[in-house]
């Protein structure tokens, strides 16, 4: 299966999935908002989406119970997406009782599958849900994003700072915070291990 490097997703359809226990579908633009009073069933869609696609929640949880509409014991989520060449692609994810089975187009997939053509689902749990970024990866995210962005050189970013700022930072190295820390903990036991040899 190849990846898909950008898509939009232009129709959602759900059935025994939160409070939408009957077929429900809906339908996305270029720009698309979700409105509505509280307990409404906004949240389901995002929990729809993120269950399609990395099966879990839109928070991150992987509580996969909580999902099936009231008294039932089968859910299915319907995602309709255009990917970057044009192709409308097909995904869906169905759950009966303790049974979850993925299709792709037809065809049958797993979750690494759903990985390779999406990105992992720590990336797109992050983009689709920022807080889940921030709460749910915690100090995992900044390995996800060492993972993914390139680092910056000190040059760059000597060059869009202000001249008074350049000067104060040009020798220094700019490391993270966790790099920072650790170096000057090195130099505090080096400098004590020197104290006590001088004693």
């Amino acid at each position: 299966m190849e990846k898909i490097n950008a898509f939009k997703i232009t129709k959602l359809a759900v059935s025994g999935f939160k409070c939408y226990a009957d077929d429900r579908v809906f339908d996305f633009g270029d720009i698309t908002f979700i409105t509505g009073d509280n307990h409404v069933g906004k949240t389901s869609i995002a929990d729809a989406i993120a269950f399609a696609f990395c099966g879990k929640l839109f928070s991150g949880a992987a509580a996969i119970d909580r999902l099936y509409s009231d008294g039932g014991n089968s859910l299915r989520v319907t995602v309709m997406l255009t990917d970057e060449a044009g192709e409308n692609r097909v995904l869906v994810r169905e759950r009966t009782k303790d049974k979850t089975s993925i299709t792709f187009d037809g065809r049958p997939a797993r979750q690494k599958d759903l990985d390779v053509i999406f990105g992992e689902s720590d990336v797109f749990m992050s983009i689709l849900n920022p807080v889940y970024f921030i709460e749910y990866l915690g100090n995992d995210g900044q390995a996800l994003l060492q993972k993914y962005l390139p680092l910056v050189s000190h040059e760059e970013v000597l060059a869009q700072l202000t001249e008074r700022q350049r000067g104060i930072l040009e020798k220094q190295s700019l490391l993270c915070q966790e790099t920072y820390i650790a170096n000057r903990r090195e130099e505090l036991r080096e400098y004590r291990e020197g104290a006590l040899a001088r004693r």
